[in-house]
């Protein structure tokens, strides 16, 4: 753990270093702004942004805090397998996240958040039936490849055609219904996790609300600007 979170540091510093010598384009003077701005709240781009966040992080949210519990009450993993499950997960978002600039140009956003969405869902739906441990791996690997995914997908939508003088509005906005998502999606897993149902079977309900949701995303209509 020293090691990880020390590797950590250090990619923080580099990340800072960037960040700090990045330029903006056009210089916009700051401007207060409301708490809600209802101009924003109605507008399409921000309806069609707080739909896909709802949809991802919702159904993404019910089942996540599940997943170790199946891997250590079900399956009886150790702190090691965790910390191999984890590494597993991030070797997806690295190597899925390579082609990110490929694809979304290619097929657009809303599809590949769409196939990303569904593939956290099968991910999930691997692990709740796993027989062994070691299955879980490539579920691992494909989760974390669909969530850098889903991820970029939903930042390419904030930062795409956003007026540079409404842009802490956006953001605001966008932060709030992130935190509400985040908030909901867990309440939504303990009350299934209390209706009585086992572990597995809430993992394939969330796996298969996923899946859904990746379905609604590529029905949804492409954003307005």
């Amino acid at each position: 753990y020293q090691v990880m979170f020390f590797g950590a540091f250090i990619a923080t510093l580099v990340s800072l270093w960037h960040v700090t010598r990045v330029k903006p384009i056009y210089e916009v003077p700051p401007q207060k702004t409301a708490f809600f701005d209802r101009r924003i709240l109605q507008s399409p781009k921000m309806k069609h942004i707080f739909l896909m966040v709802l949809l991802t992080h919702i159904p993404f949210f019910i089942v996540y805090p599940l997943v170790p519990l199946q891997l250590v009450e079900g399956l009886h993993a150790e702190e090691s397998f965790i910390a191999l499950f984890g590494l597993a997960e991030l070797i997806g978002g690295l190597c899925i996240a390579s082609f990110a600039n490929q694809w979304m140009p290619r097929w657009g956003q809303r599809r590949v958040m769409a196939y990303a969405m569904a593939g956290t869902g099968i991910g999930v739906g691997i692990i709740a039936i796993a027989p062994t441990l070691w299955l879980t791996l490539p579920a691992a690997f494909m989760l974390g490849g669909s969530c850098v995914l889903v991820g970029i997908g939903i930042m390419g939508l904030l930062s795409e055609g956003i007026p540079a003088e409404d842009t802490l509005s956006y953001n605001r906005m966008f932060t709030q219904v992130i935190g509400l998502s985040t908030f909901v999606g867990p309440i939504v897993g303990n009350i299934l996790m209390s209706s009585g149902l086992n572990l597995v079977t809430v993992l394939i309900i969330g796996a298969l609300l996923r899946v859904v949701a990746g379905w609604f995303i590529s029905l949804s209509p492409e954003q307005s600007t």
